[in-house]
């Protein structure tokens, strides 16, 4: 039988600009997976310099200063 996934050995990234859906994300989640949460698009391309092992960036659209689409243009 082939050895389970370790879930938590795949961090996400979830970026919203809304601290309620960072904390029901992180809570929701948190069991399984290692999650990792910022507020802006700028603190999630600090943390994702720091954090090269993410393995998924889930990201709000619409955000003040940077869009989901700008943030994740930046890794093309």
């Amino acid at each position: 039988m082939p050895e389970a996934l370790r879930y938590k050995d795949y961090p996400i990234l979830f970026v919203d600009d809304e601290e309620m859906a960072l904390v029901t994300f992180k809570n929701l989640f948190k069991k399984e997976f290692t999650i990792h949460t910022a507020g802006s698009g700028e603190a999630a391309l600090e943390l994702i310099e720091r954090h090269p092992e993410l393995a998924l960036i889930v990201s709000d659209q619409r955000m003040p200063d940077m869009t989901g689409i700008e943030l994740l243009g930046v890794f093309r």
